[in-house]
């Protein structure tokens, strides 16, 4: 993956996937050797808290998606709309709803106690194991989820602020200095 390049929604699905078993074989080994670095939360509170601040950042990332729109009506974008500019940052904000989505998602697992139901079928102990997984994949899931989000603000911040600090009409040039100043304040070269 090319710097500045940002992850398709097949691939967030993917690292969705890989980060659940990457995490259920982490508990694997942690309780294989009784290492008790992450363990599940025994409070419904801790669930209820999680599914709180998720669905608020992916509720935050929506309005942020709605400013994103907004802004691609005015002539400044208008002029850049031949770049990738927006493209990336929609999809940082997408990446940012999808993995607070699914962190939501894994939180509530707990709240509707589902381990209970899959007990009748499976052993305590394997439950325990791919329980605690679960629950160290949703919280790498609301980092990243977090980290996309504080990116996706910083950028259309620096939009905003490129299209509403010049109001008049660019040149060809000026739109190219526009994004390299973009591509600049990010750290791409």
């Amino acid at each position: 993956m090319k710097k500045g390049q940002v992850w398709t929604k097949r691939q967030c699905v993917k690292i969705l996937f890989v980060i659940c078993i990457a995490s259920v074989c982490f508990s694997i080994v942690s309780n294989q050797w009784n290492i008790k670095f992450f363990q599940c939360a025994d409070s419904d509170d801790f669930y209820f808290n999680m599914i709180t601040l998720n669905s608020v950042l992916a509720g935050f990332a929506f309005t942020n998606l709605g400013v994103l729109l907004g802004v691609a009506s005015t002539e400044t974008v208008q002029k850049i709309s031949n770049t990738d500019i927006m493209k990336r940052k929609n999809d940082k904000l997408m990446i940012s709803i999808i993995f607070t989505v699914a962190a939501m998602l894994l939180s509530l697992l707990f709240v509707v106690d589902l381990g209970s139901l899959v007990i009748m079928f499976l052993p305590l102990l394997v439950v325990q194991i791919v329980a605690n997984g679960l629950y160290i994949a949703s919280i790498i899931m609301m980092v990243i989820g977090i980290v996309y989000f504080v990116k996706s603000i910083i950028e259309i911040s620096q939009l905003l602020d490129t299209v509403y600090r010049n109001r008049s009409k660019l040149t060809n040039k000026q739109i190219e200095n526009i994004h390299s100043e973009l591509r600049k304040d990010k750290g791409e070269v």
